[in-house]
């Protein structure tokens, strides 16, 4: 009401009418719980969006060690001084690469990631990668040659044994032993 008598002595020349129109609206009891219901709403938001900034640590991140070659007894520091957790979930066979060294991560090395993210592990197995021999006895000696490097063996070696047919595999030796 001060507010409308004030705007009445600052400016004469409003109308009588459109005062009461005016006066009627602030009135009303369902343009009040409108104007309250908005403060409420404008205040709620405001609350949600500061606890899900803080509750997410929006801004702030650490970078993923490069531990990738490292056995994981010395790369377990390095994830814990960047506050991170760590899970092995797989293993496979590098050759070049020292066996139980770390060959991938997930996420990568330098990535950026929040405080006590997991990161997954592989590493090298520790054992030598194995094959199952596929069976190549009684085939010919080309398509038991494609079979194999197929398998992934490189250094085969041919020993002829003279027999009834030719080019036939006889069988498949290793180190001196039959292998069946």
């Amino acid at each position: 009401m001060l507010f409308l008598k004030k705007l009445i002595t600052l400016n004469p020349t409003i109308e009588l009418r459109t005062m009461k129109i005016l006066k009627s609206i602030i009135n009303n009891i369902f343009f009040k719980n409108l104007g309250l219901a908005a403060l409420i709403l404008i205040l709620l938001i405001t609350c949600v969006l500061w606890w899900l900034s803080s509750y997410t640590l929006h801004g702030e991140a650490v970078i993923v060690p490069d531990v990738k070659g490292l056995q994981m007894e010395s790369a377990i520091p390095f994830l814990k001084k960047a506050q991170l957790r760590y899970e092995v979930v797989d293993s496979m066979h590098v050759k070049n690469a020292q066996p139980g060294s770390i060959v991938d991560l997930i996420p990568r090395p330098g990535s950026k990631v929040k405080l006590n993210r997991i990161i997954f592990i592989t590493i090298n197995s520790s054992s030598t990668e194995t094959f199952s021999m596929p069976e190549v006895k009684d085939l010919s000696q080309r398509q038991a040659l494609a079979i194999l490097k197929a398998a992934g063996f490189e250094n085969i070696n041919i020993e002829l044994i003279p027999s009834l047919h030719k080019d036939l595999v006889m069988g498949i030796e290793f180190k001196g032993r039959e292998i069946k």
